[in-house]
């Protein structure tokens, strides 16, 4: 990574971490592990490919695209 796109990365980023991070401040240790369990709990939900389905035919279905088997 370059120099620059570091400064480009921070200057956009930046203002974003630092609210945010101001945010977080205002929680309380609960508070902050609930959002914690949230935030770790979605990424699973979306990086994590379903399982494929059968039933068609043959075909393999996942993420509503159907693949023949």
């Amino acid at each position: 990574m370059t120099p620059r796109a570091v400064e480009v990365g921070r200057s956009f980023f930046g203002p974003l971490i630092d609210n945010t991070v101001n945010v977080l401040r205002e929680f309380d240790e609960s508070e902050t592990a609930a959002v914690r369990r949230f935030l770790h709990t979605a990424h699973r939900a979306v990086t994590t490919p379903p399982p494929p389905t059968r039933g068609t035919g043959g075909a393999v279905e996942t993420n509503g695209a159907v693949s023949p088997a």
